[in-house]
């Protein structure tokens, strides 16, 4: 039992990383657009959903699955950023 509780607070932790990591990423972004305005375009989604593609494949986690967290990261940015 005391390995789960353990294990429990590692993913909380990583969590928190996370969304931490969201959380400046959506700063810079709007940082980005109030010097550029088109800095969230679509060249910019391409660009990061085919890096989130090629990390899942060189990671060995699920394409499409890093794609929607992806797709989901960048409509976060873009919401935060309006």
């Amino acid at each position: 039992m005391a390995v789960l509780h353990n294990v429990g607070r590692q993913i909380e932790k990583i969590d928190q990383q996370l969304i931490t990591l969201i959380e400046q990423r959506v700063a810079l972004c709007q940082d980005a657009v109030e010097d550029d305005p088109t800095a969230l375009g679509p060249e910019h989604e391409g660009e990061t959903i085919g890096y989130f593609q090629e990390e899942a494949e060189h990671r060995g986690l699920d394409e499409g699955d890093m794609i929607r967290i992806g797709k989901s990261i960048i409509a976060i940015c873009k919401k935060r950023a309006a």
